[in-house]
């Protein structure tokens, strides 16, 4: 009798020891989400940081093809090159959010359709070149659609701005 006691405690004794190993992997583990998440967002900030430099450095110009005016060939060049990499940093980190923070992704997506909506020559940059990017992909793969959905969730969010904005303003009697 005395021997299966002993045989219950070192049983119940590597249980407790399975259980607190557990427990040691599973707080690693949230260590570790932790630490990639932090990694994810100062690398979102440095993107985003190299974009804010091509700007400063080109500000007249981005300024300019924002508000829609005339630019020579050179300086729509570079006001394009500046688009793009605004574009794909917003667009990734969308994407970003979309897989690790999707409660918050619409602030990224309402955000980039704001500036689009205050800035027409951004507006116009972008859907032509997401219009054109969309035909070149769906050619290659019909079933692609990462461009067309990126495209009506932005249109979606523009209208739907629009739509709060005009219930927001005074009625005039």
């Amino acid at each position: 009798m005395r021997s299966l006691d002993w045989k219950e405690t070192a049983e119940l004794i590597g249980l407790f020891a399975i259980l607190a190993s557990l427990i040691f992997v599973v707080m690693e583990l949230q260590q570790q989400q932790k630490l990639l998440d932090l990694e994810m967002r100062n690398s979102m900030v440095a993107a985003t940081v190299a974009v804010n430099e091509q700007i400063i450095d080109h500000a007249d110009i981005w300024v300019r093809g924002n508000a829609g005016e005339d630019l020579d060939a050179t300086e729509f060049e570079i006001y394009q090159r500046m688009f793009i990499s605004f574009n794909d940093n917003s667009f990734q980190t969308y994407f970003i959010f979309q897989q690790l923070y999707p409660e918050q992704k619409e602030q990224i997506s309402s955000q980039y359709a704001g500036f689009l909506m205050r800035n027409p020559g951004a507006y116009k940059v972008w859907i032509d070149r997401e219009r054109r990017l969309n035909a070149d992909r769906t050619a290659v793969n019909p079933r692609e659609t990462i461009t067309s959905d990126w495209i009506e969730l932005i249109e979606t969010t523009i209208a739907t701005i629009r739509s709060s904005q005009s219930t927001m303003e005074p009625q005039s009697e």
